[in-house]
């Protein structure tokens, strides 16, 4: 009951104001709006009760006469399969704007710098110079690249699959995601895609399980293997992604309070990751000559946007010292204007930020955001929400000018509209009928066209899952599941802070989702039916 409570306040809170913002860019502050609220609040109670009672009620029954060898073979070759007819239809990968530019700095051997993975950029730049230098095809390595990535994360699915068996010894109820990882279109798309997240999603994935590991195996410090292997999978996640290092100080405090009989190795594993950290970004960037981007505009993406609304829609508050000061941080204000067109992004105000002033005067910065947010709060409120609105609204609709960005990258980069430096590498597909299917479903977004299965493209309904799970374990206290969500947790509000809310960006809460479903049943079936 508490939990069906809580759960349908939060479902219809995020598709009211989902939708007003969706379709004014604006909430309703009246009375007319809380009123909508409590009746689809009732609506929604009665639907959730029973969806938590199929739940409860269809147990998942516990076989003991799995094969699990055979099955877990026959798992990872319908799985490959699937990813590589992807790759065929889609050869040689996903050419995205990002991709452009780490690969030109490796092949013009331009300064190499933190802003993005240097890990990543350094594997596919070196990887497409490989298949220059081996077959004269710039093509072939960027299909080189791709095909490692696609097998990487078929191991990824392989493994989620691999622990739901082992959970449920259910082999119907893994085969639901099993089919998931081979059809559900963005995720193909993402295992060939250029962007440096489909990396980074992966280690989320395997660091997750491994998370889940340290919740339900008593013997899991007694082998050094094993927290060896989790400093390993840490340290890669910090060097995939630069917000990764924020998931993990998220995750810390989780860690030394669900394993208090074995704090000195957790507090010694934390010790040797921020040494590594420290070395890696400090030793290593030196002996490398790797530049360190420290751009505080990436942070104020959301600062930035609240203030730009406000100064847009109530100037009036701004008085002359407001004026001065925030002139002072932010350079050519009458571009704020152009947060008119692009709310759901916050490039065009970021890219305003007069960068060294802001970080010598940074207190001077926050005193002067927050006084601006107490004279304003509803416009404070609406910029974050309608920036990071795709994140959390299952009913986004796209294509959305507001944000600039496809919700998902498909098509191959246009070198002429970016850089003429940038190589030019075009799609020859080898599987023309399956990539005119997934033309049609991905680059057209023909999945909108779809009642109901197009929520499941959207990544606010993999937010619900995530919201959905986190209940579960705190009404059923089962707080030690609250290690790995906490993961979760730290790259949620990442992305909230972020510039935009893209598919890629949210990717690891599709490839995990069929964890948090697995916890889901499992925590409300405690003991299997024999």
């Amino acid at each position: 009951l508490v939990f069906c409570i809580f759960f349908s306040l939060f479902l219809s809170a995020i598709l009211i104001l989902g939708n007003q913002l969706e379709l004014y860019s604006a909430i309703s502050w009246k009375i007319n709006t809380f009123i909508n609220f409590m009746f689809l609040t009732f609506s929604i109670f009665p639907i959730i009760c029973l969806i938590l009672k199929f739940i409860l009620n269809n147990k998942i029954i516990y076989s003991k006469k799995l094969n699990y060898k055979k099955l877990l073979i026959i798992t990872f070759i319908i799985i490959f399969l699937a990813n590589f007819l992807a790759w065929l239809a889609l050869y040689p990968g996903v050419y995205g704007y990002d991709a452009g530019y780490q690969i030109m700095v490796i092949l013009e051997k331009m300064q190499i710098t933190s802003f993005f993975s240097v890990l990543y950029t350094c594997l596919l730049g070196k990887t497409v110079q490989f298949g220059m230098n081996l077959f004269n095809s710039y093509q072939i390595g960027l299909a080189i690249f791709t095909f490692f990535q696609m097998l990487f994360l078929t191991f990824v699915a392989f493994k989620i699959i691999s622990y739901i068996l082992k959970k449920t010894n259910n082999f119907l109820f893994s085969l639901v995601f099993i089919l998931f990882y081979s059809l559900f279109p963005l995720h193909l798309v993402m295992t060939v895609s250029t962007a440096q997240d489909a990396l980074f999603s992966g280690i989320f994935a395997l660091l997750f399980l491994e998370l889940l590991e340290i919740v339900e195996n008593k013997n899991y410090w007694n082998y050094k293997r094993h927290y060896v292997f989790l400093v390993f999978l840490m340290f890669l996640l910090i060097v995939t992604r630069n917000n990764g290092i924020y998931c993990l100080i998220f995750i810390i405090p989780f860690l030394l309070i669900f394993n208090k009989r074995n704090i000195r190795k957790v507090l010694a594993i934390s010790l040797t990751l921020f040494v590594f950290y420290f070395g890696y970004t400090n030793i290593f960037f030196d002996f490398a000559n790797i530049e360190k981007v420290n751009n505080i505009q990436e942070m104020l993406s959301i600062p930035s946007q609240q203030l730009a609304r406000v100064y847009v829609y109530n100037n009036a508050i701004f008085n002359e010292d407001d004026i001065e000061k925030l002139t002072s941080f932010y350079s050519n204000i009458e571009n704020f204007n152009l947060y008119l067109y692009r709310p759901s992004i916050s490039d065009p105000i970021k890219e305003l930020v007069n960068n060294d002033f802001v970080k010598s005067n940074f207190a001077s910065y926050l005193s002067f955001w927050g006084k601006i947010g107490l004279k304003d709060p509803k416009n404070y409120i609406e910029a974050f929400l309608l920036n990071s609105l795709g994140f959390w609204y299952p009913n986004k609709n796209y294509y959305d000018a507001r944000m600039y960005h496809p919700y998902m990258e498909y098509n191959m980069l246009d070198v002429k509209l970016w850089n003429p430096k940038y190589i030019e590498i075009s799609r020859s597909s080898k599987f023309p009928i399956y990539e005119h299917l997934l033309n049609s479903v991905v680059g057209e977004n023909s999945w909108q066209k779809i009642p109901i299965l197009s929520t499941v493209f959207s990544l606010g309904f993999y937010f619900i899952i995530f919201i959905f799970a986190f209940l579960i374990v705190i009404v059923r206290r089962k707080f030690s599941y609250l290690l790995p969500l906490s993961l979760a947790m730290g790259l949620y509000i990442t992305l909230f802070l972020s510039p935009v809310a893209l598919f890629r960006y949210g990717y690891p809460f599709v490839l995990i989702s069929p964890l948090l479903i697995t916890i889901i049943f499992t925590i409300c079936q405690p003991k299997f039916m024999e």
